[in-house]
């Protein structure tokens, strides 16, 4: 068998929806393939390699709302970029598709100097600056800069936490519960539990507090 990278991280995706992160090991998806597992290593390097890819393939989705946008505080963009809570909420519901798929996603963008988490921060970023202009608020001052860093990597943090805490739970009482009819993926079963609609208002109260700050900033 011819083995592509692809093909590999299509085989590891359909063994996580199937068995979780746990079990997506290197061994197991070259078992599936019909292949030795040093056969992975010409096109994947380690686990964590395979986590990482996987992981863009997850949230292929997010990336493509925002794709081709160009957006930056100087240029428009070619088409209406997504709002910052649109954004948000297709990730948290891309990490909500799959098994395990929140932690996996959040696993690859922990890692240090992650290309993972320097993309999602990059393009919810542009999205919160076309926002800002649309106010007329005019980014560009270094202390706008710094805030507007800071309400997106909020906000990441945010749907990620919410999103592992849904998942877990999810996954919890379909474990305990295994006659439970499951719930559509962004509804939450329990007050404790965050939804797509707390993510939302989250990311807008996250919004309106810098669009506040940067009133005051201007003011003064």
């Amino acid at each position: 068998m011819q083995l592509y990278r692809e093909t590999i991280i299509d085989q590891a995706l359909e063994l996580l929806d199937a068995y979780g992160l746990a079990d997506m090991t290197m061994r197991r998806v070259a078992s599936s393939l019909g292949v030795a597992a040093g056969a992975l290593y010409w096109h994947i390097a380690n686990k964590q390699e395979l986590i990482t890819a996987v992981a863009h393939k997850i949230i292929t989705p997010v990336f493509a709302l925002a794709d081709g946008l160009a957006i930056t505080a100087e240029s428009e963009p070619a088409q209406q970029p997504p709002s910052p809570q649109e954004f948000c909420t297709t990730l948290h519901a891309t990490l909500l598709a799959h098994r395990d798929g929140a932690e996996l996603v959040h696993a690859a963008a922990a890692q240090p100097n992650s290309p993972l988490w320097s993309q999602l921060h990059d393009s919810l970023s542009a999205t919160i600056t076309h926002e800002l202009n649309l106010a007329g608020l005019a980014p560009g001052k270094a202390q706008t800069t710094a805030d507007i860093a800071a309400t997106t990597s909020s906000a990441l943090h945010l749907v990620f936490g919410a999103s592992i805490m849904e998942q877990s739970a999810q996954q919890f009482l379909e474990a305990t519960q295994p006659a439970t009819k499951p719930t559509r993926p962004g509804t939450a079963r329990s007050t404790n539990l965050p939804g797509t609609d707390d993510v939302e208002r989250g990311i807008t109260v996250l919004l309106a507090g810098l669009h506040a700050r940067l009133h005051d900033q201007e003011g003064t």
